[in-house]
């Protein structure tokens, strides 16, 4: 019987330190509902570990199995409490986001488990709980019931608030919560009245495996789409804030060319509506879109520009690479600000180079101009402008790609996006 009930306490130590390794990583831990997960699994393998040390220690007077035998049962003992009390406040956080439970369950709780506390602590030197007699051997002492009498009104202040609040429960995630009061209860029972049964620990432990399995890991998927549909909000809004900045710029380049050549003026408008009508789709996409269609939006609005300035602005492309994915409207901010803050406040303007190049981890794209180039530390400059930061953002949130600005007053800029490969 020993040896089955310290296997059964070392796999069930091995199970709950699982679902415990997986909520450290990754920083799941900030949520609180997974914190109480992880402080029930920790008190249930301190229980599981003072178990061990009773069956290997007990009966024997080997250096050191005394000590081992008394700090086992303290820290099973001491666990009991607020292991139930980790419970108990898991319950009422997975209940918080539906109803308000009544704080007395909580206070009464946190009272009752800080006397279980005080009375293992005390039993210590008087054996009110537990006594071991000189053979090494573990023995009940008067007041035992009462060291399982509080744990049982824990138990029972569960059960109550996980029926009371019944209707703010789905079905199955009601008798997963209810299985951990009943299966638990139903162990200890067995395990008072036959002295030699180890199932509590082990009872304790499949019932956190299926709040793991049933709540724990669906609240964990509704997480992970809450955080994506924020993200998709964030980009609605991003794109709402450039979609008309775009137009705007495009339109008022034709409006300027009507005064100074109405025929090209006609004509640019003609091939802006053509734009329109095959891209609003693509304007609209929150996900990442070929670049190949990305760099025809900077062409059609670079040669709307070059028909207003004719040979103040020239355009250059060296594109060795067009098969990979950018967030629609990156690369024409980009182009824009090359032209409007940097060759065209120079008088006799300049050249705006765009270039693509694939390497074995990344892609990049570089757009360069002649300008007259700014001040890194310059805040306020118009490559600050709410654009740049626009694609900033959502190149991190789309493609975990990045943005950098190299300038020199005077001498020009240089923008280069960098995308890893592999995502989209």
């Amino acid at each position: 019987m020993q040896q089955i009930n310290v296997t059964l306490d070392i796999f069930s130590i091995i199970i709950c330190l699982i679902p415990v390794l997986y909520l450290m990583i990754g920083n799941r831990q900030r949520i609180r509902l997974n914190r109480l997960y992880i402080y029930m699994s920790l008190f249930n393998i301190g229980m599981l570990l003072g178990d061990v040390a009773n069956w290997t220690c007990e009966g024997y007077r080997y250096p050191w199995f005394p000590v081992l035998l008394r700090l086992g049962m303290f820290i099973f003992y001491i666990c009991s409490a607020p292991l139930l009390l980790a419970f108990t406040a898991y319950i009422i956080e997975y209940l918080s986001a539906k109803v308000k439970v009544y704080k007395t369950f909580w206070r009464v709780s946190v009272v009752l488990a800080a006397v279980h506390a005080v009375l293992i602590i005390l039993s210590q030197f008087n054996g009110m709980f537990y006594y071991f007699n000189k053979d090494n051997i573990y023995i009940r002492g008067k007041w035992f019931w009462m060291s399982q009498f509080i744990p049982f009104v824990l138990y029972f202040i569960g059960v109550s608030i996980v029926i009371i609040y019944r209707k703010y429960q789905r079905s199955r995630d009601f008798w997963c919560l209810l299985s951990y009061i009943i299966l638990p209860v139903a162990a200890e029972v067995i395990q008072i009245a036959n002295y030699g049964v180890a199932l509590l620990n082990a009872a304790i432990t499949v019932n956190l495996l299926l709040i793991f399995v049933n709540i724990q890991w669906e609240r964990e998927l509704v997480i992970q789409q809450q955080e994506r549909e924020l993200a998709d909000s964030r980009i609605e809004i991003m794109l709402s804030q450039i979609q008309p900045h775009f137009l705007y710029n495009t339109l008022t380049t034709i409006r300027q060319l009507c005064d100074v050549d109405p025929k090209e003026a006609k004509q640019a408008i003609r091939e802006f509506s053509l734009f329109l009508r095959a891209n609003m789709e693509f304007l609209k996409s929150k996900e990442p879109i070929p670049f190949e269609q990305e760099l025809f939006y900077a062409k059609n609005y670079l040669e709307l520009e070059g028909r207003r300035f004719q040979s103040r602005l020239k355009v250059v492309y060296n594109i060795s690479t067009v098969d990979f994915f950018v967030p629609p409207l990156t690369l024409q901010p980009i182009v824009e600000n090359a032209v409007r803050h940097g060759v065209l406040r120079r008088e006799e303007g300049g050249t705006v180079t765009v270039c693509t190049v694939e390497t074995e981890e990344e892609y990049r794209i570089s757009v360069e101009d002649d300008g007259v180039g700014f001040d890194s530390g310059d805040v306020k400059d118009g490559r600050s402008h709410i654009g740049i930061q626009n694609v900033r953002e959502r190149l991190e949130i789309l493609c975990k790609g990045k943005i950098e600005i190299h300038s020199v007053r005077g001498i020009g800029t240089t923008v280069v996006i960098s995308i890893p490969k592999g995502e989209k």
